[in-house]
């Protein structure tokens, strides 16, 4: 997101690579700027506000003249972006993304001054320190790196330390002002508008300020539960605005003379972007489900909410296959759950559910297949649901106020497991119209906290949230509580992970990209057999064939991958999703792989061939509607709706 200089304008970026500009004060839709091939993560007007760069994770950066309204520059990048900002005076634009180089351009003549070096991870984060003289970057691996501008570098404070860059480019230092161990990435940065504060926020939802001339932290606090994603100071330096999720209030405003909190926003779905006009009164957030908010921020303590615009996103977010083969199941940010059948030559859709209370973050079959489990929510509304997947009726529910993000079955089936930010694992008994808490939970501290089990329920692992990988042994017997039976050294922040059918295998996210695969069969023990290296990016999902010879994986770098468990080596790369791919799983007789994307499409592989057998997508909430001749709606209703499926001949 980004406001206009003027305060007249923001634009935004979504998934499906376009860029949309709306009038601030009326809140009309002015134009949508077409070009990206992908998710759109990066935007700033620049100083003129004439200019509009954008970045996305196609691997370009994109100049707009918003007068004529066409773009007047194209630059490809080495991979994803994530972040650009122009210089103070609109003569630069510095880009970042995912292989951990800063780009510079010269905005005028359109050609690349620089590339920067010295992350060892992707780069998550960027700001620009208001006189120009600095720009900070945070990476993946909670290093923050300040860079000084040519011309700037005895006022920057940076003179004889560490170097990068070119030596005839306009950066001539840089050092690294901090390494937050506790944070596994920094997500967001800002300068304060007088120049002598730099927040940083990170993975644990700490906010922390520095002092950006001596390098010294000043201050810390813990900002949200989970991921702080967006820092923004006030005009005047006095308030420092946070995004994040966690809890109904995703947006928080701090006074940061005092260093306390302000105010708790109202907003019950994580919030990945903010912009504030140059008068300090109007907030402009953007959240996970596509929705923007504008909010009265003029006296802080009293925010209230002006105004919301709707958006639409097509993600998948979780799929599994039942046990006979014949159902494939998904659920999408919008709380639906599609059943489809795919076991003719032609699947089709069959059932659809409803979700009420948000997105849809896991759904799982019953060992026999006879029910499938949900879990679903937003803000302190959440569900745990399992539904009859042969007619789409919900059998029994239970509700929390915290978010579950798996879900499992275990006892055979009589028993279902949820966890979640709760930090705790529940076990439910599978009532005719309730779950009924039952008495073996596994508590730790709370974060963004998984459990998965093998399809038996008989072996569990939990993971994530800065946690260690454990294994667990679920009992027959439900009244028993389950036993610890292995703590994995290693990686903090998985994922995802999964275990084979028969219990004796163990896969997992591990760091750099990398898949850990643990053998398990020996009673008391557990080895490492193999660290599968391919992707280049967050790895999402990872699923065992079901005789346990093979895994397929998937990523952030958008591909599918096949793997050979006994000898570790990569297989096949059956193909890429046009945005990131979220999930996978193998049909029970193992031919074939399917897999979801962040654009929405469920795909089907051949395992043998490495073919692309189907590609699956919902239908959008316009498909199909034919608007040609429509009168009495303007342009941009016009956009709109063929943006959402409507068509015109």
């Amino acid at each position: 997101m980004a406001i206009s200089p003027d305060g007249q304008r923001f634009a935004i970026g979504g998934d499906g690579g376009f860029v949309r500009i709306y009038d601030i004060t009326s809140r009309q839709f002015l134009v949508a700027l077409p070009g990206h091939t992908n998710t759109v993560t990066g935007l700033a007007f620049g100083p003129n506000g004439n200019q509009l760069a954008s970045a996305g994770h196609d691997g370009t950066v994109r100049l707009w003249n918003l007068e004529r309204q066409e773009q007047t520059h194209l630059w490809n990048t080495q991979g994803a972006m994530q972040a650009i900002r122009f210089s103070p005076d609109g003569a630069l634009l510095i880009g970042v993304g995912h292989v951990g180089i800063v780009y510079l351009w010269d905005v005028v003549g359109g050609v690349l001054r620089a590339l920067l070096e010295g992350h060892e991870d992707r780069i998550q984060s960027l700001a620009i320190h208001p006189d120009g003289n600095l720009f900070a970057t945070g990476s993946e691996d909670g290093e923050i790196r300040l860079w000084a501008l040519r011309g700037d570098r005895e006022k920057s404070g940076l003179a004889d330390r560490d170097r990068s860059g070119k030596a005839d480019g306009p950066v001539v230092g840089a050092m690294t002002i901090a390494t937050q161990q506790d944070v596994s990435s920094v997500i967001a940065l800002a300068f304060s508008p007088n120049g002598l504060l730099l927040a940083s926020g990170g993975q644990t939802g700490t906010v922390s300020l520095w002092d950006p001339k001596s390098l010294e932290l000043l201050a810390s606090f813990q900002a949200h539960s989970v991921a702080t994603r967006v820092l923004l100071f006030s005009p005047e330096s006095h308030f420092l605005y946070s995004g994040g999720g966690g809890g109904p209030s995703s947006i928080r405003i701090w006074d940061v003379d005092r260093n306390e909190l302000v105010v708790r926003v109202p907003q019950d779905a994580t919030t990945w972007s903010l912009g504030l006009t140059p008068d300090g009164k109007t907030l402009v957030s953007g959240r996970e489900d596509s929705t923007v908010h504008l909010w009265n921020v003029s006296e802080p303590a009293n925010t209230t909410l002006i105004h919301t615009v709707s958006g639409y996103r097509m993600s998948l977010t979780t799929l599994d296959w039942s046990p006979c083969g014949r159902w494939l199941a998904t659920g999408d940010v919008h709380g639906d759950i599609l059943v489809w059948d795919v076991s003719n030559e032609q699947p089709m859709q069959r059932y659809e559910m409803k979700c009420e209370d948000g997105p849809v973050y896991a759904v799982a079959f019953s060992p026999d297949g006879n029910l499938l489990a949900s879990t679903s929510g937003a803000a302190a509304q959440h569900s745990v649901r399992v539904w009859d997947p042969g007619s789409g009726t919900r059998q029994a529910a239970v509700s929390l106020d915290m978010v579950q993000l798996s879900v499992a079955f275990a006892h055979g089936g009589r028993t279902l497991l949820s966890s979640g930010r709760d930090g705790t694992v529940h076990f439910w008994a599978i009532g005719s119209l309730d779950l009924q808490p039952m008495p073996q939970q596994i508590h730790v501290e709370p974060g963004l906290f998984y459990s998965t089990c093998n399809r038996a329920g008989t072996l569990m692992v939990t993971h994530g949230g800065g946690k260690p990988v454990e294994v667990w042994g679920i009992v027959a017997t439900t009244s028993e509580p389950p036993t610890l039976l292995h703590t994995l050294p290693g990686h903090r922040a998985t994922w995802c992970a999964a275990i084979d059918a028969d219990a004796n295998l163990l896969a997992y996210a591990g760091p750099a990209h990398t898949i850990a695969l643990w053998n398990l069969a020996a009673p008391g023990k557990a080895d490492l057999l193999h660290t599968l290296k391919g992707h280049t990016n967050q790895i999402t999902s990872v699923a065992f064939s079901p005789d346990g010879s093979q895994l397929v994986s998937c990523s952030f770098d958008r591909s599918v991958r096949l793997w050979d468990v006994e000898t570790g080596r990569h297989l096949a790369l059956l193909g890429n999703h046009p945005q990131f791919a979220l999930g996978v799983v193998f049909s029970p007789d193992g031919s074939r792989v399917a897999s979801i994307g962040k654009e929405g499409l469920l795909c089907i592989w051949n395992t043998h061939t490495g073919e692309q057998e189907h590609v699956l997508k919902a239908p959008l909430p316009y498909e199909g509607m034919n608007i040609t001749g429509v009168t009495g709606i303007s342009e941009a209703q016009r956009v709109a709706l063929k943006v959402l499926g409507a068509m015109e001949k």
